[in-house]
């Protein structure tokens, strides 16, 4: 059997370094391909390597094309039975990922596996999550998820009630670390490109359920994750692609009239929270809130318009968006 294993790189010369030299000496008794895709990164990290690890498949792209087309490029380009896709920011736990393979191979109605991710300091990674809806999207923006963890209400989205001991069915996993069945790709389908960075994983992991696939948590397996390490660059781009990305999802799977809902919400709290701020910060500099004025023209071209399609030379170089 042959695992392909996928890395999507983006400026992280060193942490790409330690994760193949992690997955060079892992136990492991199947067969395995890793093929890292490089999204234009100026650091090196393409002639380490072809310096350091021949042995590798690196797809070198000239711009930026973004994380889910990254993944696309993968899933053209292996041959293995399953997918592990695998970020840059992570200590795998040796033997690990033949584990998750060992799960998938007696759950043959699983679509994709996830491990437990933790922070280097040992504290869980909320790593597994509920599908968003609007009443999750209220409580996130309220914050009564961060008063109230362990209400299975307020804490649904992030699973946050729950300890995270057992092996368990759920919605999506965290696109951090997860192991796809290959048959299962050909069924879904690939990652839906209109997601740039986020989302892609929520969204695959919806269309696979609506085909029948299960999607497992596997905490039998800890990787540690650095989060964080790759989008903390983007400043406040971060906050246009997460929110942005999902206002993409609700309109796709709950239609237009929710996901118009969730652009008002998204906006209404989001500005309540910068006049407070405004307030308390009077006598130093204001609240930065950019982000909100490209989510708002975005929003409006996505719901009222035409389909706002994302740059990424302009999002990565400039700090915009460069929608038309």
């Amino acid at each position: 059997m042959l695992i392909s294993i996928g890395i999507i790189n983006w400026n992280t010369k060193g942490l790409l370094f330690n994760l193949l030299e992690q997955l060079r000496y892992d136990d492991t008794k199947y067969r395995r391909e890793i093929i890292v895709v490089d999204n234009a990164s100026r650091d090196g990290s393409p002639q380490l390597v072809k310096e350091k690890f021949p042995e590798v498949k690196l797809i070198q792209n000239s711009k930026n094309l973004g994380f889910t087309k990254a993944c696309n490029q993968i899933i053209e380009e292996m041959e293995g039975d399953y997918l592990l896709l695998l970020n840059t920011d992570l200590q795998i736990q040796r033997g690990g990922i033949d584990k998750l393979v060992d799960f998938m191979e007696k759950n043959k109605d699983a679509a994709l596996c996830g491990p437990k991710l933790v922070y280097p300091d040992g504290t869980l990674q909320a790593s597994v999550r509920s599908f968003h809806n609007l009443t999750t999207v209220l409580w996130e923006l309220t914050g009564l998820y961060k008063l109230f963890p362990k209400s299975e209400v307020f804490g649904r989205y992030f699973l946050t009630f729950w300890d995270h001991a057992e092996t368990r069915e759920v919605d999506f996993v965290s696109g951090a670390a997860y192991l796809m069945r290959k048959s299962a790709i050909d069924d879904v389908g690939i990652f839906d490109e209109d997601y740039f960075l986020y989302v892609q994983d929520a969204d695959w992991c919806y269309r696979a359920h609506k085909k029948g696939w299960k999607v497992y948590y596997c905490p039998e397996v800890t990787f540690v994750h650095m989060e964080g390490q790759t989008v903390k660059k983007l400043g406040e781009i971060k906050n246009f692609l997460s929110n942005y990305e999902r206002l993409i999802f609700f309109k796709k799977h709950y239609g237009e009239s929710q996901a118009k809902m969730l652009y008002v919400l998204t906006l209404f709290f989001n500005e309540l929270k910068r006049g407070f701020k405004s307030l308390l910060y009077k006598n130093s500099a204001q609240p930065r809130g950019r982000w909100l004025k490209y989510y708002r023209k975005a929003g409006k071209k996505l719901l009222w318009g035409r389909s706002c399609n994302i740059d990424p030379e302009s999002l990565i170089h400039s700090g915009k968006p460069g929608f038309p």
